[in-house]
């Protein structure tokens, strides 16, 4: 296993690990590390029908380092849904591209696992909101 390194980071008041790629807090929680990789999931690398504009919103979640982002939650829960059930549903096919993509990580599930845990606490946390905002803190 590739071993990660990490830093403690604080941000108003509350303490968040770190590892070597960029972080997401969404609504305030941490995301797992795979979430800025979501967007790959999303796209027709992985769903040759995937509706376009799914895959645009996942791409422009992903691509929030250094950005303060924010879009209704009925957007997100919608995405997030749609997302989480085109995996759930076709697990066996996206661990087989994880697989072809990641070669180096000897772990798929492990990105698949922080895609599923994305996507859950997205939909947990924006569906008690009226609007959600994230943000992607850089690699330093």
């Amino acid at each position: 296993m590739e071993a990660y390194y990490y830093q403690i980071i604080q941000i108003d008041g509350v303490e968040y690990v770190k590892e070597k790629y960029p972080l997401i807090i969404f609504n305030d929680q941490q995301l797992p590390i795979g979430a800025v990789f979501i967007d790959f999931c999303a796209s027709a690398n992985f769903f040759d029908d995937i509706d376009e504009e799914l895959s645009k919103w996942f791409w422009q979640f992903s691509n929030c380092v250094g950005l303060n982002c924010s879009d209704e939650s009925v957007q997100v829960l919608k995405s997030a849904t749609q997302l989480k059930l085109l995996i759930v549903e076709n697990e066996k096919h996206v661990k087989k591209i994880i697989n072809e993509r990641y070669k180096e990580n000897d772990d798929v599930s492990k990105i698949f696992d922080w895609w599923q845990d994305t996507l859950d606490i997205m939909i947990e946390t924006a569906s008690k909101k009226k609007v959600s905002e994230w943000t992607g803190i850089p690699i330093v």
